[in-house]
């Protein structure tokens, strides 16, 4: 009959379309196993900066022997009352030749050990006025800094998490002190706190960062409501509220807001961690307790604050 021969083209029909499907589905399976796997992402690709390269690791050649002693008396000798005199007596000695080593003499054998003399040291570079002197001290600073990011020995080394520490102060009084940006193609520091969340490395990053931009309070051009600072403290309150953050790293957030005149409360809540990768093994060096991916990627509610309380590289 005509019912059952339309019957029997509409079974065909749907036999032949449940056919195409499950082809299609073989099609696509063997595209997706012959697709190229892609490469596990770096622990650069998540900081935002290429590895240390061969050449920038390599220590600039010293100048003739006089000149690196007569700068090791100098430095030797600086304190926050010699500043001018020392300046003086260095001038002559930073000449293009010279500027690298001097530089790399000042970050890796002073700024990064010894904190103390920070000011001093600075109020000496600064009062030298030599462009290509200061452009060497902050490119051997960024430098250093990325080398001990990029290392392992920061997660589980607190000696090397010192270094790391007093570089972001340096840096913060070397840059937003003196009302200089901190430039993206030199560090951004936001992927860099994202990507630290992403790897591992918040132990490491967070008080960096909070350092550079303790900077801040003697600015005259990024003290709050500054749009750049306040966006890089937004994302630092995202990770501040993160479940289960080690409270020393919460503290390092504090201590900045309150060296900023800020209420941590006042900051708005970023909202980046949704486009973040939790970090696949858990890290006791970020985290009080082993919490899965998923609750450790789930902040307090916007608006809510966290609990409040106030290198073997030479």
């Amino acid at each position: 009959s005509n019912a059952a021969l339309s019957q029997n083209n509409a079974l065909k029909q749907l036999q032949a379309h449940q056919q195409q499907k499950q082809a299609a589905a073989v099609a696509a399976r063997g595209a997706a196993s012959a697709a190229p796997v892609p490469a596990p992402r770096s622990v650069s690709d998540y900081l935002g900066f290429a590895p240390i390269s061969p050449a920038e690791a390599a220590a600039p050649s010293p100048p003739n022997e006089d000149i690196v002693n007569s700068f090791n008396y100098i430095v030797n000798n600086l304190s926050a009352p010699t500043i001018q005199k020392q300046v003086q007596a260095a001038k002559p000695l930073v000449v293009p030749e010279s500027c690298s080593w001097i530089a790399h003499f000042l970050v890796t054998g002073r700024v990064a050990t010894q904190p103390k003399y920070h000011n001093a040291i600075f109020g000496f570079v600064v009062g030298i006025k030599d462009p290509l002197l200061t452009r060497e001290v902050l490119r051997y600073s960024y430098l250093m800094s990325r080398e001990l990011l990029l290392s392992e020995a920061v997660i589980e080394d607190t000696a090397q998490r010192t270094k790391l520490k007093n570089l972001g102060a340096w840096l913060g009084k070397m840059t937003l002190k003196r009302d200089k940006p901190v430039l993206f193609r030199h560090m951004d520091l936001k992927q860099l706190l994202y990507g630290a969340y992403e790897s591992g490395r918040l132990i490491a990053a967070i008080p960096f960062i909070t350092k550079v931009l303790d900077g801040v309070k003697e600015s005259r051009v990024f003290m709050p409501p500054n749009p750049w600072t306040m966006a890089h403290l937004s994302a630092l309150k995202e990770i501040y509220e993160l479940k289960d953050l080690k409270m020393f790293l919460q503290f390092e957030v504090e201590q900045l807001c309150s060296n900023l005149s800020i209420n941590i409360a006042d900051i708005p809540r970023a909202d980046h961690l949704k486009n973040c990768t939790p970090p696949r093994v858990p890290s006791s060096g970020d985290f009080k307790t082993d919490v899965s991916a998923s609750q450790r990627a789930t902040a307090a509610e916007p608006g809510v604050s966290g609990p409040v309380s106030l290198a073997g590289i030479k």
